[in-house]
């Protein structure tokens, strides 16, 4: 963090953390418990540690694991506990 100029702050990255993140939109019904493919999205980059990896359906937070919101599968892909209806939006933040 630099203060240098006056009224200005610049914040740089020495590349310690990245993010991704990316959107879907859900076009049709899918059912709980059912996998979802998310293309392009590699979860093995995060490790497949739900500390680096940020769900969001609706723009409300989802938990990580078997009794909770969503599954994490090898494949790229999530396996959600409740139904998907057409019009939800999926985000994923991958650190």
């Amino acid at each position: 963090i630099s203060t240098a100029t006056p009224r200005q702050i610049i914040i740089s990255s020495t590349g310690l953390a990245s993010r991704t993140k990316a959107f879907y939109d859900i076009t049709g019904s899918h059912s709980a418990n059912s996998v979802l493919d998310f293309h392009g999205v590699n979860f093995s980059n995060s490790l497949y540690d739900f500390n680096k990896i940020d769900v969001f359906v609706n723009g409300q937070a989802m938990r990580s694991g078997s009794s909770y919101d969503y599954i994490l599968q090898p494949t790229g892909s999530l396996m959600f506990k409740f139904d998907l209806e057409s019009g939800d939006v999926i985000q994923t933040i991958l650190y």
